[in-house]
């Protein structure tokens, strides 16, 4: 049997979804499970022994799915354009989330998501579509662990990385401070600066990743002492997420918005501070996360001093 998933997302919001790909293996041994993705989620998947082949979303996307006929279809995306897209395939059952568009098409099955009717973990929504047709259910503990095997390319890169800038990954903490997703829940780059003042204070080393044109932004806007200080580098990465995802695993703590980069290290199993709104702690948490709560804290940088100092090694 061939089980479809259709998975066209962002970094977090990827990274959630691996759990449940996990599951339909579990749910049915046998069966070939096909990813239908984009680039994002080819490159964050490609580790996965579990799914059997992918497929990148393009014009031809249809095509293919009527290739392999697949008794269910299982569909992250319940937005009315992909559904009515995905409906003209040939696939039998398109598993997705309650739509008044969808509600009484006898090819879809649904379920709820709502944050205020079920709050509850995205990836457990996302489970929750699996639970649909899985012959028991899975659980999220059940899904654990799982084994994601990063090319020796990538941890020879990141190896040779901290190698060359002498970094004791024992006592290192990776800040990070963008966020798309996140922009109206995040502290300001200057108070990112004085969390990275208070790391290096203590003698951590500190790496702030970077992506596109974000290094020039941070270097107009930190001071040439922080940016210039022996325990402080840039990880400037390009569009492959496995460096990141390499360089997270080495870890001892990281720091950041409620984005991809939170989701990777929670997933590798990372201790890391986040900057949530209180919405996003009850969708987007996970078991390796400390919440600083933006819209119920007065002064959030202080709070997260505040609990630096307890968590930090002398």
């Amino acid at each position: 049997m061939n089980i479809g998933v259709y998975v066209d997302a962002k970094i977090g919001d990827s990274i959630i979804t691996i759990p449940m790909l996990r599951a339909i293996k579990l749910a049915f041994p046998k069966c070939q499970l096909i990813v239908l993705t984009n680039p994002i989620g080819l490159n964050l998947f490609s580790p996965l022994s579990f799914i059997d082949s992918m497929y990148c979303i393009n014009s031809s996307l249809n095509m293919f799915i009527d290739s392999y006929h697949f008794p269910f279809l299982i569909v992250t995306n319940a937005d009315k354009n992909t559904v009515s897209k995905l409906k003209q395939t040939n696939a039998k059952k398109i598993i997705t989330y309650t739509k008044p568009y969808n509600l009484f098409d006898f090819r879809c099955k649904t379920t709820i998501c709502s944050h205020k009717l079920k709050p509850q973990l995205e990836k457990q929504n996302i489970l929750d579509l699996l639970n649909l047709i899985a012959p028991k259910k899975i659980l999220l503990s059940m899904c654990q662990p799982i084994e994601y095997n990063i090319p020796n390319s990538y941890i020879e890169k990141i190896q040779n990385f901290l190698l060359i800038n002498q970094i004791n990954t024992q006592r290192c903490v990776l800040v990070n401070p963008f966020a798309n997703a996140a922009s109206m829940t995040n502290l300001t780059l200057q108070d990112y600066e004085q969390i990275i003042i208070f790391l290096l204070q203590r003698h951590y080393y500190v790496i702030l990743p970077t992506f596109e044109n974000k290094q020039n932004e941070i270097k107009q806007q930190f001071s040439p002492s922080t940016l210039n200080h022996p325990l402080f580098s840039f990880f400037h990465n390009d569009n492959d997420l496995l460096n990141l995802v390499a360089l997270i695993k080495q870890m001892s703590l990281v720091i950041s918005p409620s984005t991809g980069t939170i989701h990777i290290a929670d997933f590798l199993s990372i201790p890391s501070i986040g900057f949530f709104s209180h919405k996003d702690t009850i969708r987007w948490g996970g078991n390796f996360m400390h919440y600083i709560v933006l819209d119920q804290e007065k002064n959030p940088l202080s709070k997260c001093l505040e609990y630096l100092k307890t968590i930090l090694k002398p």
